[in-house]
């Protein structure tokens, strides 16, 4: 009875100080950018190089193209010169 009591007194503090989750988020953004991931090149390529999946891998911090964009950019050929762990950008296409 005294844990179900305990609960009870617990859920009155929570209910009693409600977080605004959209403000939370927003505060927090530059902490999902800095631990999420961007694709990169495993190695150096040059201008006119076509990517394969082989080409590609995943780095932090999350301020370039997000990996789920992965399948998209298989296949596309390069603009420019991109060495070996630079996040790429859409500028690089």
């Amino acid at each position: 009875l005294a844990q179900l009591c305990r609960f009870r007194d617990d859920l009155a503090v929570m209910e009693a100080a409600p977080v605004d989750k959209d403000a939370r988020a927003q505060d927090l953004g530059h902490m999902r950018q800095l631990f999420s991931r961007s694709l990169a090149l495993v190695a150096a390529r040059p201008a006119g190089h076509v990517l394969t999946a082989a080409d590609l891998t995943a780095k932090k911090p999350g301020s370039g193209i997000d990996p789920q964009r992965l399948s998209d950019l298989v296949g596309r050929r390069l603009a420019n010169d991109v060495p070996a762990d630079r996040l790429l950008r859409d500028t690089d296409f």
